[in-house]
């Protein structure tokens, strides 16, 4: 097994490509037909498998120089309802056991970065997707002790940007946009940053809601500007932004 996440990272790293956001450790419920999760036999299996089997994945990685990121937080083995974040909001449950098993995990090896989920956690009063809650990120940084890097999944997601629906068009699957009910763009990056993300993860920058509640396409420039003028202005802290910082360039360090 350590072999083969070893030729995994190898390979990788021959392509150029430093990160490795394979690292799933979320939960295996082989009853729950609809789960994202299961349907598309994305996980490990259970807490215990994935206690054993995570730590060959990180350490072959580390050898090959490729950062391994662990996803997601909280577990999309628990979504609640049928349906699935990459389309719209989902809701699921954060256990005692899946924080256990993170807490296992990020103690016993060494766990560079952390990507979220966009699930809404059954318990969390503030009713916001685990991309945009305090909360939820203070119980990976505090109660489970994560102290390096934490990035957001795909920002264009449906639960974020607006519902889409996957569907078959000339043989390949694509995205259908069936409006945009979802955040805007200086919404998703308030929110994702407060929140205590280090990182922000978008597939691409197209058709967001701008500030007028029109659909715009943003360069890299821009949002970037965005967080500027926020930082300026107080909406985003600016003690957030230097702490995000100082965690990037550390881990941008340690890449071979």
């Amino acid at each position: 097994m350590r072999r083969s996440y070893r030729n995994m990272a190898s390979q990788l790293k021959g392509y150029g490509v430093t990160v490795n956001f394979g690292l799933v450790l979320d939960t295996f419920n082989i009853y729950d037909l609809d789960n994202m999760i299961r349907k598309w036999e994305r996980s490990f299996g259970s807490h215990e498998i994935i206690r054993e089997v995570a730590p060959f994945f990180i350490e072959s990685h580390w050898e090959e120089g490729v950062i391994p990121c662990a996803k997601h937080f909280p577990d999309c083995g628990t979504i609640v309802d049928s349906t699935d974040s990459h389309e719209k909001t989902t809701r699921s449950i954060l256990t005692v056991e899946f924080k256990e098993t993170y807490k296992h995990v990020v103690t016993n090896v060494d766990v560079p970065m952390v990507m979220t989920t966009h699930n809404i956690v059954i318990g969390d009063e503030s009713e916001l997707p685990a991309t945009f809650s305090p909360y939820v990120l203070s119980i990976l940084r505090n109660e489970i002790g994560f102290g390096e890097c934490i990035i957001t999944d795909d920002l264009t997601m449906g639960s974020i940007r607006g519902e889409t629906l996957k569907t078959t068009i000339n043989q390949g699957t694509e995205e259908v946009f069936l409006g945009h009910n979802g955040y805007s763009m200086r919404d998703i990056l308030t929110h994702s940053l407060n929140a205590g993300h280090d990182l922000l993860l978008f597939k691409n920058l197209s058709q967001f809601k701008g500030d007028n509640e029109g659909f715009q396409d943003f360069t890299p420039e821009e949002v970037v500007d965005i967080i500027y003028e926020q930082v300026e202005t107080g909406e985003i802290d600016r003690q957030r932004i230097l702490e995000s910082y100082e965690r990037v360039e550390a881990l941008k360090g340690r890449i071979n």
